[in-house]
């Protein structure tokens, strides 16, 4: 098969709904499921099977390999074209980041492996607390794999001359230096003791953080720098050089075509893509005319940083969840749609990162900033179906549930035997008659037949989506539609799920 074809939408061969309701529901759950199937939707895996089954996961493995080689877990960059003749390699690295990480060495990628790789490589995802201890400080079962992603970061922002190899050692103290000096420079807050602990590195991987230090020293016409320096040329450099990566960082979290490589390029060579991207960024986010824009462009000024600034601090209270009906909107055709779908299977380091900053500036100046940059939009749509999906897929979980308990005909707990008749009558029988067992019983069933309720309703409402999307729709774009134009209404109905905490 060409490459081209792997990035078009795999053929639909499944007949329009039809029968009563019931029956259509049934079809329409089969439709999803040979989505899952063939790869048109993307979910976590749950065995070992599925995380290297390419035809499904064929955008996550992309992503996992993509991560393991900049962490130095694979030798040398997989080429998207021979990923799937790789998979015992990117399983065997699986296998060390696991062990590196304190995971469970099962050598396949669920939901914890996944977001440890995520918290550990994605500029948009914040250090948490669990890889250290009570006292700040590394837990030892998860000292490497973080060793390795603080190489990456500090190598991303010039702090460093060297990604991470395969054979890779643990950093020493004299290797956080730079950083130190740049929390000098950009009188960032000094942690208590600076070291590999929580308050050192909750620094070094916070981008906004970072970003937000340089705006900080702008001068008042935000045109230069105002570096702590005291004047030595050595720490200008430093200084520089971390400019103009995290720059590059923050236009390649815009969706421009950047390359993060740790070089100190600041002072901007015309052709370049940091020149090219910068051009773009102030025509088209900033509304300046093409002269402006170009002039501004061939050198790093403040004035780029402060309005990354600006944008992060007056949009918290803007989340992806209400860009979902701004993207949908843009997609008005099967082939946009089919055009998004040959974008992300093209891609994978990127796919994951991003979208917050693309909501942000949505939020500021309007859905034109889907027409700047539609690669991002194209990333957004599959992100949203694939949150819809898992929101989808747990209701039909629920009313399986809900229907296997009942054909059983009884549940069992710790304390209590509930029987359910054909009538739909319940009859519940307590091991002891204390009142608080009699009440917590009780408020199960109550939880367990809301849960249910709501199960219904998200299924309902995808459904009556899908049904309704039709004009100029057909086959997997009429589905992926249909979960982009559900996800806000479900996702409330999801929040109300989970707040009945279920065993």
């Amino acid at each position: 098969m060409s490459s081209e074809q792997e990035n078009t939408l795999p053929e639909y061969d499944l007949p329009g709904l039809s029968g009563n309701p019931v029956d259509q529901l049934g079809q329409f759950d089969t439709i999803v499921e040979q989505a899952i199937d063939k790869g048109v939707i993307n979910d976590v895996p749950t065995s070992e099977q599925e995380t290297f089954n390419y035809k499904k996961q064929q955008l996550r493995l992309q992503t996992i390999a993509s991560r393991l080689h900049l962490l130095g877990y694979i030798r040398r960059k997989i080429a998207l074209r021979r990923i799937k003749h790789r998979l015992d390699d990117i399983k065997a690295a699986v296998y060390e980041f696991q062990k590196d990480a304190g995971l469970v060495e099962d050598g396949w990628v669920g939901d914890k492996t996944w977001f440890s790789l995520q918290e550990l490589f994605s500029f948009e995802t914040k250090l948490s607390q669990k890889w250290f201890n009570s006292d700040g400080t590394i837990y030892d079962r998860n000292k490497r794999a973080l060793h390795r992603a603080i190489q990456l970061r500090m190598w991303s922002l010039g702090l460093m001359n060297r990604r991470p190899k395969k054979n890779f050692s643990l950093l020493e103290g004299k290797d956080l230096e730079k950083l130190k000096k740049i929390t000098s420079i950009f009188l960032l807050d000094k942690p208590p003791s600076f070291g590999f602990n929580y308050d050192t590195l909750s620094i070094l991987f916070d981008q906004d953080r970072l970003s937000n230090a340089i705006a900080r020293r702008s001068s008042r016409s935000k045109m230069s720098f105002l570096l702590n320096t005291n004047k030595k040329l050595r720490n200008k450099r430093l200084a520089e050089r971390f400019i103009v990566n995290c720059a590059k960082i923050e236009l390649w979290l815009l969706g421009y075509d950047v390359k993060i490589d740790g070089k100190n390029n600041y002072n901007i060579s015309l052709n370049s893509d940091i020149y090219k991207a910068l051009k773009l960024f102030y025509r088209d986010f900033k509304n300046l005319s093409t002269s402006k824009a170009t002039q501004l462009a061939k050198t790093i000024k403040p004035v780029f940083f402060t309005e990354i600034a600006e944008v992060a601090d007056k949009t918290d209270s803007y989340s992806n969840k209400d860009a979902s009906q701004d993207i949908f909107q843009y997609f008005t055709s099967h082939q946009k749609v089919e055009s998004a779908w040959s974008y992300v299977k093209k891609r994978s380091l990127s796919l994951w990162d991003g979208l917050k900053r693309i909501w942000r500036w949505i939020k500021k100046i309007g859905r034109k900033v889907i027409n700047f940059i539609k690669e991002n939009i194209f990333k957004g749509f599959f992100r949203f179906v694939s949150k819809a999906y898992k929101i989808t897929k747990t209701g039909f979980s629920q009313i399986a549930k809900s229907i296997s308990t009942y054909v059983k005909g009884s549940l069992k707990g710790e304390n209590y035997f509930i029987k359910y008749s054909k009538d739909m009558d319940t009859t519940a029988y307590y091991l002891n008659t204390s009142t608080e067992n009699h009440t917590n019983t009780s408020e199960l069933l109550i939880r367990q037949s809301k849960a249910f309720r709501i199960g219904c309703s998200i299924i309902g409402w995808v459904f009556k989506i899908f049904k309704k999307i039709s004009t100029g729709f057909i086959g997997w774009t009429r589905l992926l539609m249909t979960f982009v134009k559900s996800y806000q209404e479900i996702r409330k109905l999801y929040l109300d799920f989970k707040s009945l905490a279920l065993p």
